[in-house]
């Protein structure tokens, strides 16, 4: 899986989560992704944009991706980034990371 959250013109940020899944497993029931610093925690309102096989060539998987506009970040220091998807049969797949913002 693949986060990213970049500066958009205007003040506003985009975020694209991008998950990988074995072929015919089907799109995810669901994804979350939370960003949290000291006691704030900000939930990214992710939409499902588009998903099948992947388009790179990456035989026997498919890709699925999210997106979603907003502010997320609002200040520099250490954030948690979360991301939960959970799949089919409810099992869920998570991934935390810290990142340093400037």
């Amino acid at each position: 899986m693949s986060l990213r959250i970049r500066e958009q013109s205007g003040g506003g940020q985009y975020a694209r989560l991008d998950i990988w899944l074995p072929s015919g497993m089907g799109k995810p029931i669901s994804a979350e992704v939370t960003l949290r610093r000291d006691e704030q925690t900000v939930e990214v309102p992710i939409l499902y944009k588009e998903g099948g096989p992947d388009p790179y060539g990456f035989e026997g998987f498919d890709k699925y991706t999210y997106e979603a506009d907003g502010i997320f970040i609002d200040d520099s220091g250490s954030w948690t980034m979360k991301v939960v998807v959970t799949v089919e049969g409810r099992k869920q797949h998570a991934y935390e990371k810290v990142e340093a913002i400037p």
